[in-house]
């Protein structure tokens, strides 16, 4: 070394994988940025999900939808394959669900109002975009269970005039209620009470 020269740094080069997006209608993994062998075998991994018809090719990557992944984070195999994808962590967080009206009224309706953490303290500002949930930025999976959940709200929520009725929302309440209780959904005390058999 010569002195009073200063030794020349070295350009670190980082290589970036493409990470999965959270969008409205499921995981995106774009195609472009750089190949490294982790990002390859992401789009390896998206490639047979799209052959066997569980992911869509789309312009710029691939796409999984919301109900493929958790079918998929269902099964231990299949979940533990989508390791490589690197999604948003899991959350423990769970909706509490309120109701509005009486299941002998034509309106009764079902909804997520909010959400909890595991201790049980609502979490400020926590939205929901497609299967994640958004707080302080961060978005983390719900669970299979309170995905399912979910489904079966928005089916209720849009069920035809003909099932606007006190049997057929009996029924339908039974399983959402049977399902809140699987994933540990909060219920309003209207909800918590009501118990169909």
């Amino acid at each position: 070394m010569i002195w009073g020269r200063k030794k020349a740094k070295s350009k670190v080069r980082q290589v970036v994988t493409p990470s999965p997006v959270v969008e409205d209608d499921g995981i995106f993994l774009p195609g472009d940025g750089e190949a490294t062998p982790g990002s390859k075998a992401a789009a390896a991994l998206f490639e047979q999900l799209a052959d066997e018809g569980l992911a869509e090719r789309v312009d710029g990557g691939h796409r999984l939808q919301w109900a493929q992944l958790f079918v998929l984070l269902e099964d231990e195999e299949a979940a533990s394959e989508l390791e490589i994808l690197h999604l948003p962590p899991p959350t423990r967080a769970v909706p509490k669900i309120v109701s509005r009206n009486s299941l002998t009224d034509r309106d009764f309706s079902v909804a997520i109002d909010g959400w909890f953490d595991v201790d049980r303290r609502p979490i400020s500002g926590a939205k929901l975009k497609g299967g994640a949930l958004d707080a302080d930025g961060d978005f983390q999976l719900v669970s299979p269970g309170v995905w399912n959940l979910m489904n079966r709200i928005r089916r209720f929520a849009r069920r035809p005039e003909e099932e606007r009725n006190e049997a057929d929302q009996r029924r339908a309440w039974g399983e959402i209620r049977q399902l809140a209780v699987g994933a540990g959904a909060s219920l309003d005390d209207f909800l918590y009470r009501t118990v169909v058999c």
